[in-house]
């Protein structure tokens, strides 16, 4: 939604929502205090007013894939592939849903961005991390790796024809969105060649916002950190999800906020952004 609303490209740059960055203005803003943030919580406030959104569906959160697939709601925050992951699950209990993926504003610029998201990680504590690291790259280096990681056997637990793949056992060795690669994945027979052909092109105009890469150090403002994501839980979170209204309670929580020291605390990070943009090549 802050994509929708946003007049540039806000990536997040700091802890949880508190600080953005501006792609156009090479700008750091406290989150709280965008435009988007206003109009993301009076669209949330809308939809909760009309009982579209409730408390229990926001705090719940990591359960959006299972509540989509009692076949029961319409839409659910994805990412690209998750359609066909939960499609079989949803028509289950749904025989005509029909799911398909979008991305908000569609004629904008899409960029990659640095995000807390999925990564595969080797434990400091691994017994043998040289090893995992082998893995990885041996899952990489060809298609039957991929397959035979993911999958298992060939013609054993799953079938290739005419470049669609079909699972002979229900149970994947490893969720197959750890490691997916389009240029090894394959299709099941019934997804049809359009979605193909959208997924495998979908990130190909792509633009690499100018905040990648960068690392926020928080060791001079940790404590503005713990105060600021404090109040930011307390009084931001339930304006955000439309729990509470944006005109009579965004001003108290504004104050209490701008007392935690949110302006020191964006000032850093604006900073380092601007040390890092000045060095980086």
């Amino acid at each position: 939604m802050t994509r929708y609303f946003a007049d540039e490209q806000l990536s997040w740059v700091a802890y949880a929502d508190t600080a953005v960055y501006g792609e156009d203005t090479n700008k750091v803003y406290d989150y709280y205090e965008t435009d988007a943030f206003k109009k993301v919580a009076q669209y949330n406030r809308e939809m909760y007013k009309e009982g579209l959104y409730s408390d229990d569906l926001t705090i719940k959160y990591n359960e959006r894939d299972s509540r989509m697939q009692t076949g029961l709601y319409l839409w659910v925050e994805g990412s690209l592939g998750k359609d066909i992951e939960i499609a079989s699950a949803v028509c289950a209990n749904a025989p005509q849903a029909r799911l398909k993926t979008y991305l908000l504003k569609p004629e904008e610029p899409r960029y990659i961005i640095a995000t807390g998201g999925e990564v595969l990680c080797i434990p400091q504590t691994a017994p043998n991390p040289e090893g995992a690291m082998k893995f990885i790259n041996w899952i990489y280096k060809s298609q039957d790796n991929y397959l035979m990681a993911l999958y298992g056997v060939k013609d054993k637990d799953y079938q290739v024809a005419d470049g669609r793949i079909t699972k002979i056992t229900p149970d994947d060795f490893f969720y197959e969105w750890m490691f997916r690669n389009k240029n090894y994945q394959l299709f099941a027979p019934d997804v049809d060649q359009t979605y193909i052909d959208e997924y495998e092109k979908w990130d190909d105009n792509a633009i690499a916002t100018k905040s990648l890469g960068f690392r926020f150090n928080n060791e001079n403002v940790k404590s503005i950190e713990t105060a600021v994501s404090e109040v930011a839980g307390k009084e931001m979170a339930p304006i955000l999800y439309g729990f509470s209204d944006y005109d009579t309670e965004y001003p108290k929580a504004l104050e209490k906020l701008k007392n935690a020291g949110i302006d020191d605390y964006i000032a850093e990070v604006q900073r380092q952004m601007d040390d890092f943009l000045a060095n980086k090549k």
